[in-house]
């Protein structure tokens, strides 16, 4: 087995700035064209954790959350393609008046999954351009970031919470009805035992528990959500391996027993290390997962700071280094290699049929033509019609190989690396079927050395024929291509 590279992965969580947290005024345009063309006055925000987009409308009294990570463009300015009845800004003279409404407006194109299909065209209207591009651009960054697309079980329950206290706030109010949590958690599925088993967690938790009470948002911590997490779950198997571990009268890990911990789960990675070398880690572990409890610091971890540490990223099953690998696709779709594509294989088909092309002209005329003309024309000796050939070969494999040259020099900027040596590998095989017509024509001369020496017709001063040839009358390319017509498509 492979030895598991420890190298943390470089992708960061999103930073974001104050002002974006609380929100900047915007005008959403309907995304329903029957109903009546008037913008929505919204108030536009980000969660601290960078997991969604909050709209929140202030005539509806409604809260939209847009997953950041379903975000797959964002556009302003020149780019943008404006919907019916945008006049509606200029006629009501809304913002700044002295620049064009498409630098003003922001397009989110927002789909259901990651695969960027069956996009929404999420419209939004800003007083200025400066306000208009910052979010554009924001949001793009935010996003993009491959972090939200790998994030661990524990971020995922963070990014849960997160939905919980701002898409389920009351916007006057300020506070989260249990009714809605509980139908939020239930997919809005009635389910009497269900709702029992959340009543009973939260009363566990000291949380007000009946349908019609309300949650301090501020008192709905992460730390609280975490814990009535564990009580839904039940999570008998941490209890399990704790017993396994310490035996069942101890409550917590200490540090003697997370080096060992961490010896056995890295064995069938092939690591030898003595205990000792896992020291300093348990000690980080035990820090980073007790921090949500200061009591708990000097014991180790108990059965929740477990749970947090086996759902986190430094517990991932996968190489954190594997989470780096992103492509970012800047330049047209011709400049990538992908193995898995069928595009891959038409494009090159087409390289390589373009320069068959090209050889396979210049075999039938070395076959047909040349050796006809030797034969039939050639006035020479058997030693001199010999030299002929060979310095004709040379002079055209000097001309093929030029051509081909410039050629490929002008197709090999627009390909990966790896396609270079396709298209040498195509080059090598066609300059071993000049060898291959050489080695024809030298045994052609053999063959007919008896008659070139017995012929008493020939004259001794006959005319001295070089065959040469034009090679861009072979090919149906230029000698000296550009760049625009050698480009693959």
């Amino acid at each position: 087995m492979a030895i598991r590279s420890y190298r943390a992965s470089s992708l960061t969580s999103n930073e974001i700035p104050t002002d974006l947290q609380l929100g900047t005024f915007a005008l959403k345009w309907p995304e329903e064209i029957k109903k009546a063309l008037t913008p929505i006055v919204v108030n536009l925000s980000i969660d601290a954790k960078g997991f969604y987009l909050i709209c929140l409308s202030k005539t509806k009294k409604e809260v939209e959350c847009f997953d950041l990570a379903l975000i797959h463009d964002t556009r302003t300015g020149s780019q943008v393609l404006l919907p019916q009845g945008h006049e509606y800004f200029q006629k009501n003279n809304i913002g700044v008046l002295d620049v064009p409404i498409a630098s003003k407006w922001l397009t989110i194109y927002y789909g259901n999954t990651y695969v960027p299909t069956e996009l929404r065209l999420i419209h939004f209207y800003f007083e200025s351009p400066s306000i208009a591009e910052r979010w554009a651009k924001q949001l793009f960054q935010f996003g993009h970031n491959q972090i939200l697309r790998n994030l661990s079980s524990l971020d995922c329950l963070e990014k849960l919470h997160s939905r919980i206290i701002h898409g389920l706030i009351d916007p006057d109010r300020k506070t989260i009805s249990v009714k809605s949590f509980i139908q939020f958690l239930c997919k809005n599925i009635h389910d009497n035992s269900k709702e029992k088993t959340i009543l009973r967690a939260l009363d566990y938790l000291k949380l007000p528990c009946q349908m019609d009470s309300v949650i301090n948002p501020a008192e709905f911590t992460f730390n609280k959500f975490f814990r009535l997490y564990m009580h839904l779950m039940g999570c008998r198997e941490i209890d399990n391996l704790f017993e396994s571990m310490i035996g069942k009268n101890r409550r917590y890990l200490s540090l003697e027993y997370m080096k060992v911990f961490l010896r056995n789960q890295n064995a069938s990675l092939n690591d030898t290390f003595e205990l000792n070398h896992y020291e300093q880690k348990g000690k980080d572990l035990i820090t980073k997962y007790t921090e949500h409890d200061e009591q708990l610091k000097e014991k180790g971890m108990s059965n929740e700071s477990f749970l947090r540490y086996l759902l986190s990223f430094d517990n991932l099953i996968i190489d954190p280094k594997k989470l780096d690998l992103c492509m970012d696709m800047n330049k047209p779709l011709a400049h990538y290699y992908i193995s898995s594509s069928h595009n891959t294989y038409l494009a090159e088909k087409h390289i390589k049929n373009d320069y068959t092309r090209q050889m396979n002209q210049i075999d039938r005329i070395l076959q047909e033509d040349q050796i006809i003309l030797l034969q039939q024309k050639s006035s020479q000796t058997h030693s001199k019609v010999r030299a002929l050939i060979i310095q004709t070969l040379e002079e055209m494999h000097e001309d093929v190989k030029e051509q081909l040259q410039i050629n490929f020099q002008t197709n090999l900027d627009q390909l990966e690396e790896h396609k270079c040596m396709e298209i040498q590998k195509c080059l090598e095989k066609y300059f071993n079927q000049l060898e291959t017509i050489k080695v024809r024509l030298q045994h052609l001369t053999n063959r007919n050395e008896g008659d070139f020496q017995n012929d008493n017709s020939l004259s001794t001063h006959g005319s001295k024929i070089r065959p040469t040839i034009s090679l861009t009358a072979l090919s149906e390319y230029p000698l000296k291509s550009t760049r625009a017509s050698s480009e693959p498509v």
